[in-house]
Parts: structure tokens; sequence; C-alpha cells
């Protein structure tokens, strides 16, 4: 069928094991949310304190959240045809306009142009949804989910832009809420409509790969704009900090698939859910590594307690976060999970002892432990991709 034709049924997954992948538009798709990525991790580099932490997850959950809705209705209703494809396009300008005003979205000065470029990227597809139900009952139930929350979220983001600080952040806090619960609001509804496990799951993957490559960005960059070039310490922590990269990659990939998604609708959340803090942290790193090539360049002898945990604390949140999924996937008990859960104690913990190393010992560390950790799983446990 010709992508100018208009399609008299909308394509959906007929059955959980249906096999389908990414097209190439939704990989384009994706691109937009590098951009996102890559502003809220300068956002945390930017502020590390308690308060920049706070702001850092506040924006990155509705960024995440947008990317969910737009992949979830792909993996439901997508027809890739010329309609779809254009209506799509105007979200990924609004998706833009969102990151670029991401690191000042919480000042007077900002708030209006994120607020409005956010609610345009929520409504787009609430559009899709209604256009979905002129041709499948399970759409029009879907439309009517989406958009019972949605529009007085809608409202409370833009209403949000004339309510003085701090309260606007209560006002904004609440909108992402009640986005974010919506699908356990709608649980009869989500739960019976059909998900293509393979396309899914790889959609989660590719976010992952944004993210992962976001950490090699800042890597690459910070050794790019050191002045004086590059002398050994910051060129070792930048090594550190690849090695971390690339075990994260090797630990989510070999280790990760699509089987909870084919055990009901509470199993399908904790994998959807779990991936935020992966995210989080994966990006929590590169702004944290970023910071410790620069501090490694300056000759400081001890990492700020700040650049520590987005290291530590990013790398325990990933640690938790899949080590969940995998339970979801066999148990509790299992080698693997027990594994994932001590590296995150061990990461926290040296958070909390790091206050002697340079930046170049934490990563170091770091890095070890991770690489220690892939050599583990994959002689006692074994790949699973």
């Amino acid at each position: 069928m010709s992508v100018w034709q208009r399609p008299t049924r909308l394509r959906s997954a007929e059955s959980e094991s249906a096999e389908r992948h990414a097209t190439w538009f939704e990989l384009f798709f994706d691109l937009v949310f590098a951009l996102a990525v890559s502003q809220l991790s300068a956002t945390l580099q930017s502020d590390t304190s308690a308060a920049g932490y706070l702001k850092f997850i506040g924006l990155f959950v509705p960024v995440w959240w947008a990317w969910v809705i737009y992949v979830t209705y792909a993996d439901r209703f997508d027809t890739d045809d010329v309609v779809y494809r254009l209506t799509v396009m105007l979200g990924m300008l609004a998706i833009v306009a969102m990151a670029v005003s991401l690191p000042n979205a919480l000042s007077d000065s900002q708030a209006a142009p994120f607020a409005i470029a956010y609610v345009i990227v929520r409504l787009i597809p609430l559009a899709l949804y209604i256009h979905a139900g002129r041709s499948l009952e399970i759409g029009r139930d879907i439309a009517w989910g989406y958009g019972s929350i949605t529009v007085p979220a809608a409202l409370l983001w833009l209403g949000g832009i004339f309510v003085p600080l701090p309260a606007r952040y209560v006002v904004w806090a609440l909108a992402a809420t009640l986005e974010v619960v919506n699908p356990f609001i709608r649980r009869s509804t989500v739960a019976r409509t059909p998900v293509a496990v393979s396309h899914f799951a790889e959609r989660f993957g590719a976010f992952t790969i944004i993210v992962l490559g976001e950490s090699v960005f800042s890597v690459g960059a910070t050794l790019a704009n050191l002045s004086g070039g590059w002398h050994a310490e910051p060129a070792a922590t930048a090594t550190g900090a690849f090695v971390i990269t690339a075990a994260q990659w090797w630990l989510y990939f070999d280790f990760m698939d699509g089987r909870p998604l084919r055990r009901g609708f509470a199993v399908r959340q904790v994998f959807v859910y779990a991936h935020l803090p992966i995210v989080v942290g994966i990006t929590a790193i590169a702004a944290g590594t970023r910071l410790a090539i620069g501090d490694a360049a300056t000759g400081t002898p001890v990492l700020h307690g700040g650049a520590v945990w987005a290291i530590c604390g990013g790398a325990a949140l990933f640690q938790l976060a899949t080590a969940l999924i995998h339970a979801t996937r066999h148990s509790f008990g299992d080698w693997l999970v027990k594994d994932r859960l001590a590296v995150a104690v061990l990461l926290l913990a040296l958070g909390l002892l790091s206050a002697s190393l340079s930046p170049f010992a934490l990563v170091g560390v770091v890095a070890v432990l991770h690489v220690v950790q892939v050599a583990a799983e994959l002689t006692w446990h074994g790949s699973e991709a």
C-alpha cells in the first residue's frame, strides 16, 4: 500500500507473540530525545546540589514519559503512512523546543516555553489515539482513558506558568504524577491491549542506547575541550568512564529481553517503569564522569560529593533497576539478581567512603567493579541475549 493511501484499518499488534521491529522512522524519532538527554545531563553537571538532583529527576520524568507515550502508540497502532509521519514530526519539533528550554525550565523566563512545548508534545498522541478510535474499538477506549487524564494534566502544566515559585513545582509535580499513574487508573483497558513484545523491548533498548551514547559523547567532548591538550590523569579517567559505559551496555543487552512483557499487566509495568531509573542513572553517570575528567585535568585532589553521587548513585540505580527487571524474568533468588543488589550496595558504600579518593581513583574503582561484575556474570550465569 502506498504511504499516500489512507489506511482502511490501523495496524495493531494482534497477538503478544507478533514479531515486529523498529522502523527507520522510529529510530529517526529517537534522535530528538538524544538532545533532551544531553540537556538533562548538562543540567545536572551544572548543579550537583540536592536541589540540582531534584531538578534533574523532576525534568527527566516528563521527558521520559513523553517518549513512552509515543512508543506505546506506535507499538499499538502505527500505520507509518504520510499523515502519521507528518503528525509525529510535528511532535518532534515540539520535543526539540522542549529540550532547548530544559536547563531553565523551572525559572520564570523559560517556564512558559517549556510548558507550552510539553503540552503540544503530549496532545499529539491524544490526536493520534482519537484517529485510531475511528477504526478500532480499543483505540476509542484508549483515547478516552488517555484524554481523561492528559487534558486535565495539560491544564495544570499551562496553569503552572501563572503560579509563583515554589508553588509552581507542586502544580507541575501533580500534573506529571497524574500522567505517570494513568496506566494504573485505566488498568482494565491497558491490560487487554495487545503488545508486540519484540518491538516493545527493542524500543526500550533503543532509548537505553541513546543515554549510553550520551555517556560516550560526554567523555569525548570533555577530552576535546581540555585546555593545554591531553594529560595522563584526565585521559586515564576518561578511559575508566568509557569502561563503565561499555560494561553497562554489556550488562543490559546480554541480560535483557522482552519476556516480562508476556507475563501480565503488573510485570509489564515493572519492565516499563524500571527503565526510568536505568536511564536516569546512566545519564547521571555521564554528568559525573564529565566532572571527574575536568577535575582530573585541573589536578583537584578529591572529587566533590555531588559528582561522586552522580557516578556511584547513578551506577547503583542502574544495578537496582536491572535487578528488578531480571527478577520478573526469573525470581528474586536468582544469582544474577543477588549479584546486582550486592554491587549496588558496594557502589553506595563507595560513595560514602570516597572522601579521600581522587577523580581518577573513584572512576577507576567503579570501572574495575563493573569489569569484574561482567566477567562474573558471564562465567556463572551466561549471556541470555
